[in-house]
């Protein structure tokens, strides 16, 4: 077939879109070809559009090393017990199937799922492991009640020591805690022997883990006391004062992880981490309606906690949460699974089985010995069933892991793609590895990924990229992906792409001309460019093909790093050229052309260092044609900032020229002269490019206690723009303006300024922007602001554009004398408006470097406020910044605490408006036992900046917001008779009255279903009983409220009470 008879073959014909806009792409005619035939006429195979190649090769050899090996690893070196250990390799190592956990039938098929349901909850229930909440409630009185008594800590050894009553232990696990006790109802869980296991333990408190050390159990259940000795100081407030605090006494996060690693698929996924909330699984079945239709429908339970972490098992949500689970499993069962009982075995079978009798003296399945044995047979078959299952999914791979290869296959599936395997798990740290839980890195997650399983996750989504990798294979993209896929901050490689541009054709008709007088072929399928002109890339042949010799199938890295390698699908060795050889080609029009040399000369000049002499611009020892362009480092061109003339002209300091022999070279001196000059415009034009981008401008709100609460910094309202190009009704409002407009449009005065958002949640700054802002230009007698809180204007206070106002000269620091107690060594000045400028918009988020004085900025015995800029989060994770003045104004310096002074800050090395220390500032920032909180962050000077900082009081504030610790007791005894109650308010600590009080119902169950408010829930002592006539037949019920009182300061405080009927 002839070479230019090949068609090429894409992937894709032209998109063709019909109604509602459904994309269609259909396959090309020219993907099939003519047809291969043997003499008989029988069809062979398609042709003609297929290149057929042949590989002789053998097949390819791959050294799998076998050193170095891992170190040996023990007992003692991993850090656990041979029970830990199998339990990690079990659940880790051993293959665990990725079936879709949302069909029930999965895992009953042929058994029934309301029995595998049944036995599944009684297995997550006797394995839990429970822990003790600990409640300032006494279980036997329910009057309130300490939960941390005679609590001591030893700074030395970082101990704490306390005993707590056993009356205020809520065990609904019946966790062993007295020396005497034994397990029961427990299953074996030896675990929940705390008397014997307290070393598998800890205190959890706000989110805090303390290891519990020495644990000595009661004698009795009630009325007695346990001592607990843990490691850390969990409960400061503790040391010699009783607390009502709760808290839990629970297994270890190892206890913890063992018990989730230890699970069944099924249980597992009833205890689902990877969901918000936790404990949350989805299940998708069919139910059938009593007229014989079926459904489809999708269900999400969550299993309960009763406190926060104990699974819950004996209140109504966990009711609720069974019965939504039992509807499932009986339409499953009725749809899908128990084919034992409903297909495979005669009805007569169970008939065999008897009825018990309904006297209470046999249990109601006592006599279903038939049905039993099938759901045992069933149960059995579902278990090879599921395997059987997971054989159709081996090589499944996706994002949501439903019918999936298992993740121990993973890895395996990449290598057979091709890629290399590596591991991320650290050999001496598998526990840490494989049962350390870190906090949650997505959203949707109640958990993070231990080391082990973001391994899987990282190779499960390397395979499903694999595809896109290998089609963008040499790309920028593909590279750029790799190093993001790793997490690699972008900062961390640098891309630079290089490119050769063709910018002139060559004329064909007199290339083929020179092809025909030096008897060179004139097809120019033979030549490295086009019937245009331009340059083409010509077919790859065995000595010249693309990146030949560009390094890239060299190992670059590790021992091997200048190992030559020659084996694969692309195998040859160096030298390396960096592909100079493969573009060295388009150099040359004429494949291998040699030239013939017919003459030579040689001239052997001296070497001179070029462009040395900067003196007016003169460049010596340069001619030729001149290219002059004006850009940056990073290559961004200046042309339209700068105005540049170059031009030839004779050299005004020639230098002689001379020949081997000493004569001098009949040539003329030359020199490039380029004249350069910033782009300035007039004026006018200025205003213009002020006046055609900004609308009018606001000054910032003075209203606005949580900000900057200054009048005299403008906010400016840019013109936006829609697509279109009209003119859009919304602004785009800003403090950052030119410090050219800024002084045109209002006379203003530009400062540098720095603008960092602080995290509501984790309180760290984001620096969000940077830029000259602009603030009311000082004078000697400050012009009122205009009325209202926005200032319009026409034409920016200019009669018009092309003639605007002469700006007038700023007067930086309007003054007044200042009295001769308060006299400030060599400045006698301070500003009149203190209290209104800049300077406090400037320094808003600024922190004093310290609460002591010591930490303060001293110069010529004289000391001054030294401050942190948020920069690095003020300094606390990184280098700080320090500044002590603010060019603008003394406005941040508070009264009677400081005088300000201008000064040269040693930080910027700018002259500025300093805040010196007076008597009473420096007794503040000094440890006093007069004043327990001088010297320390709570002082009044640290915290007026700390909260200015965090947007808690104004800029110009100058009294910082009180700190908070009010408490509150527990609420008095709690009446436990089902009848109408009576509340008052417990003991209130360190508030200041009048107080508000706001009473809230949390839960009401059983008994107290129809309990409410029977008077005022904003009144101290508010009457609680039935809101209407309706009679709750029930003995028992809890009836849980909340209260929060709130001071004259606005400090809140909360406590909760529960009430349990005892009728």
């Amino acid at each position: 077939m002839a070479e230019n008879d090949k068609i090429k073959v894409v992937g894709y014909a032209q998109r063709v879109f019909y109604n509602n806009g459904i994309e269609y792409r259909n396959f090309t005619p020219d993907l099939v070809g003519n047809q291969i035939t043997s003499d008989s006429n029988t069809a062979l195979f398609t042709y003609g559009n297929f290149a057929i190649t042949k590989n002789t090769e053998g097949r390819d050899v791959i050294n799998y090393p076998s050193k170095p090996y891992s170190d040996f690893l023990t007992l003692d070196s991993i850090g656990g017990t041979s029970e830990v250990i199998d339990l990690v390799f079990s659940a880790n190592v051993n293959i665990k199937l990725n079936i879709d956990n949302t069909k029930l039938s999965n895992f009953a098929y042929f058994g029934s799922s309301t029995e595998f349901m049944r036995v599944t909850l009684e297995s997550i229930i006797t394995k839990w492991p429970a822990s003790i909440h600990v409640k300032p409630i006494d279980n036997q009185t329910y009057d309130g009640v300490y939960t941390i008594e005679n609590y001591t800590y030893n700074f030395y050894n970082n101990t704490s020591n306390f005993k707590v009553k056993t009356n205020t232990f809520a065990n609904n696990y019946d966790v062993i805690y007295n020396t005497g006790g034994i397990l029961l109802n427990t299953y074996g869980n030896e675990l929940r022997n705390l008397v014997v296991n307290y070393s598998s333990y800890n205190i959890l408190y706000n989110n805090e883990e303390y290891r519990i050390l020495n644990f000595t159990g009661s004698t009795n259940l009630y009325d007695d006391y346990v001592m607990i000795l843990v490691n850390g100081n969990p409960f400061p407030t503790a040391v010699n004062q009783p607390q009502y605090i709760t808290y839990h006494i629970k297994p270890n996060n190892t206890e913890g992880e063992k018990f989730f690693a230890g699970l069944e698929p099924f249980e597992d996924y009833l205890l689902n981490r990877l969901t918000t909330p936790k404990y949350k699984s989805t299940f998708d079945y069919q139910y059938l309606t009593d007229t014989g239709l079926i459904y489809n429908t999708s269900t999400s339970v969550v299993w309960p906690t009763s406190d926060g972490y104990n699974l819950d098992f004996s209140t109504n949500a966990y009711v609720n949460y069974v019965n939504e689970l039992l509807k499932i499993c009986i339409s499953t069962d009725e749809t899908h699974s128990d084919l034992m009982s409903r297909f495979l075995v005669s009805e007569s079978i169970s008939n065999f089985d008897t009825i018990p009798r309904c006297d209470g003296t046999e249990e109601e399945t006592s006599g279903q010995k038939m049905n039993k044995t099938l759901k045992i047979y069933g149960r059995e078959f579902d278990e090879v069933k599921k395997y059987i299952d997971g054989i159709a999914y081996a090589n499944n791979v996706s994002y949501d892991k439903k019918n999936n290869a298992p993740d121990q296959m993973i890895k395996y599936i990449a290598r057979v793609m091709g890629w290399q395997l590596t591991s991320s798990v650290i050999e001496n740290d598998l526990l840490k590895a494989y049962l350390n839980v870190p906090a949650p890195s997505y959203s949707g997650y109640s958990r993070g990924l231990t080391a082990a399983e973001a391994e899987i996750e990282l190779w499960r989504r390397l395979i499903l990229n694999s595809a896109w990798l290998f089609k963008s294979k040499g790309t920028r993209k593909a590279v750029e992906f790799l190093f993001k896929f790793i997490g690699a901050p972008e900062g961390l490689i640098n891309l630079n792409e290089y490119i050769y541009a063709a910018k002139n054709k060559i004329d064909i008709d007199s290339f083929e001309s020179v092809l025909l007088e030096n008897n060179y072929d004139t097809d120019l399928i033979s030549y490295n460019v086009d019937s245009d002109g331009f340059p083409k890339t010509i077919a790859d042949t065995p000595t010249m093909y693309f990146q030949k010799g560009g390094l890239w199938y060299r190992e670059t890295g590790g021992a091997n790093a200048a190992t030559q390698i020659n084996q694969g699908n692309n195998p040859h060795i160096g030298p390396y050229d960096g592909g100079v050889e493969y573009i060295n080609q388009f150099r040359s029009l004429l494949p291998d052309f040699q030239p013939t040399v017919l003459t030579t000369s040689t001239f052997t000049t001296s070497v001179v260092e070029l462009f040395t002499n900067y003196n007016n611009g003169l460049i010596n020892n340069y001619s030729g044609d001149t290219y002059v362009g004006i850009e940056t480092y990073s290559g961004v061109t200046l042309d339209d900032c700068f105005l540049y003339v170059a031009d030839i002209i004779s050299d005004p300091h020639p230098t002689a020229e001379l020949t081997d022999c000493g004569c001098d070279l009949p040539t003329e001196d030359l020199s490039l002269i380029i004249d350069i000059k910033r782009d300035e415009l007039t004026e006018a034009e200025q205003f213009n490019n002020c006046s055609i981008r900004i609308s009018g401008y606001t000054y910032v709100d003075s209203t606005n206690t949580n900000f900057y609460n200054t009048p005299y910094v403008f906010n400016w309202n840019y013109l936006t723009y829609n697509v279109d190009g009209s003119l859009n009704s919304q602004y785009y409002v800003s403090p950052f303006i030119s410090p050219t407009c800024c002084n045109n449009i209002v006379n203003g005065a530009s400062y540098l300024y720095d603008e960092y958002i602080i995290n509501s949640t984790t309180g760290k700054p984001t620096l969000s922007n940077s830029g000259y802002i602009c603030c009311k230009a000082p004078t000697i007698n400050p012009t009122p602001i205009p009325t209202g809180t926005h200032a319009t204007f026409t034409n920016f206070g200019f009669t018009t554009p092309a003639t605007p106002a002469t700006p007038k000269t700023l007067v930086l620091s309007p003054t007044v004398q200042v009295s001769a107690e308060s006299s400030i060594k060599g400045d006698s000045t301070v500003p009149a408006y203190r209290g209104k400028g800049c300077g406090c918009y400037i320094g808003c988020q600024w922190r004093l470097a310290g609460p002591l004085l010591g930490q303060m900025y001293t110069t010529n015995n004289e000391m001054y406020l030294k401050f942190v800029t948020p920069q690095n989060n003020w300094g606390t994770t990184g280098t700080p910044q320090y500044r002590v003045t603010v060019q603008s104004d003394s406005c941040f310096c508070p009264l009677n605490y400081t005088i300000p002074q201008s000064i040269l800050d040693p930080y910027t090395n700018k002259i500025g408006y300093a805040c010196r220390l007076t008597a009473t500032g420096k007794a503040v920032l000094t440890l006093a036992q007069a004043n327990a909180t001088y010297g320390t962050n709570n002082s009044l000077l640290y915290q007026l900046f700390y909260q200015k900082s965090i947007g808690l009081i104004g800029c110009t504030g100058t009294n910082p917001a009180p700190l908070c610790n009010i408490s509150l007791g527990p609420i008095p005894r709690i009446v436990t008779k089902v009848s109408d109650i009576n509340v008052s308010v417990p003991q209130i600590s360190n508030g200041v009255g009048p107080y508000a009080y706001l009473w809230e119902i949390i839960t009401q169950t059983g008994k107290y279903s129809n309990y409410g408010f029977l008077t005022s829930n904003t009144s101290a002592a508010p009457q609680i009983g039935p809101i209407n006539a309706t009679t709750v037949n029930l003995t028992n019920g809890t009836f849980e409220i909340k209260l929060t009182v709130t001071d004259s300061k606005g400090c809140k405080a909360s406590t909760n009470a529960t009430y349990i009927a005892t009728v």
